[in-house]
């Protein structure tokens, strides 16, 4: 955004990887035939991702502040909504 805060055109990528520890795991996991091994009941994964999510959105606040991107913000997301879309892609990228 510029000083008139209109969009300036500039785009850009990140990636970030989290890793989490989860004690008791194989309570919060289910068997799934197309899976090898047990699988990360639906909730934990909603809620692991919108730990990552939040957290991603603190990160970038943090790194960009005193930058030419200072003030950027990833959106409020529902973490919900970003499991759905993560499934739907995965299920269109399989077939």
């Amino acid at each position: 955004m510029n000083a008139q805060q209109e969009p300036t055109g500039a785009t850009g990528t990140f990636r970030l990887r989290f890793t989490f520890e989860v004690e008791n795991i194989l309570e919060y996991t289910q068997i799934n035939p197309d899976f090898k091994g047990p699988f990360p009941v639906r909730d934990l994964m909603v809620m692991l991702g919108g730990v990552a999510y939040s957290t991603a959105r603190g990160l970038l606040l943090g790194k960009t502040n005193g930058t030419i991107l200072s003030g950027f913000a990833l959106p409020l997301r529902s973490p919900l909504e970003i499991f759905q879309e993560s499934v739907e892609a995965l299920v269109v990228k399989k077939h």
